[in-house]
């Protein structure tokens, strides 16, 4: 009974996909150019990166990728196609992202909480229209992902990781975490960050990792702690679709202090000015910030 009806979930799902598909390609036959609604355009791709703590800290960040989509080439490499976020959002060609290029089917970011364990917002399983077996039979980790300049990405099989089972969970809409065992030992270039134990307060400055729009691993930074509340604190960093689940760091000290909720705020903006060159950055006082978690 079970197995009938994960490949009803399943059939549901790519019902889902093709929905999508549909809703995209219509947007795509309008007149309207997309600008990206930003907070601080302070974004700094790893591949850019001068600190070297931060450029090390930040590689415990993970993206889920659908089983799918990579291709295995040899016992050690896989290979994987990437698409360009300007052609697919219809972005004006000034915008950060334009020259960008994303993974299809990537579900969003997570982080290695322990070498055992990752760790992620729970409402990024509901969005893929799984429930959390099918999730994890269909779901890889992959760290390391750092250039998404080429069109076809080799991936060695060190950087995948598969998912065991679930450890605990929390769908609680304020909690909204869950954490995976996983089957083998994390890349050898993954640290585990430390996690900060001391006191919080506003105007401490932060800074988040994650993979934004399905792109490479990109930090968001410039920002600080807002609003300070019991299992949660606001901020305004620079955080988009598929950014949920990012882990969020103390600057002072590079220790992890939560992940990204995520807020209901809109990404994009239309416009039919082809030849504007300014991207949007939104005024502080008209926006709630960002919803960040504190680690559990």
């Amino acid at each position: 009974m079970l197995a009938i009806q994960n490949k009803i979930s399943f059939a549901n799902y790519q019902l889902h996909a093709v929905v999508q598909l549909i809703i995209l390609l219509f947007k795509k036959t309008n007149n309207f150019i997309y600008r990206i609604i930003y907070d601080y355009t302070t974004m700094i791709r790893h591949r850019h990166l001068v600190d070297i703590n931060q450029k090390k800290n930040v590689l415990s960040a993970g993206i889920f990728i659908r089983k799918d989509q990579l291709k295995k080439t040899d016992e050690h490499t896989y290979i994987i196609e990437t698409h360009s976020i300007g052609k697919q959002k219809n972005l004006i060609s000034s915008d950060y992202f334009y020259n960008e290029r994303f993974l299809k089917h990537a579900a969003g970011t997570c982080f290695a909480k322990d070498y055992q364990t990752i760790s992620t917002a729970y409402h990024i399983i509901n969005a893929t229209g799984l429930d959390v077996d099918l999730f994890i039979e269909n779901y890889f980790v992959l760290f390391g992902y750092t250039n998404s300049s080429e069109e076809v990405v080799s991936i060695h099989a060190n950087q995948i990781i598969e998912l065991d089972s679930v450890i605990y969970s929390n769908n609680n809409l304020d909690a909204d975490f869950i954490d995976f065992k996983i089957k083998k030992e994390l890349p050898s270039f993954v640290e585990i960050p430390k996690a900060y134990n001391g006191e919080l307060k506003p105007d401490m400055e932060i800074y988040v990792a994650g993979y934004p729009l399905r792109s490479s691993l990109t930090i968001s930074g410039n920002a600080v702690i807002n609003k300070k509340y019991k299992n949660h604190f606001t901020t305004y960093a620079d955080l988009f679709e598929y950014s949920s689940g990012s882990p969020v760091f103390l600057k002072q000290n590079n220790q992890l202090i939560g992940f990204v909720k995520g807020s209901g705020e809109n990404d994009f903006v239309e416009t039919e000015d082809k030849e504007q060159q300014q991207t949007n950055v939104i005024e502080s006082s008209k926006s709630n910030g960002k919803k960040i978690l504190f680690i559990r």
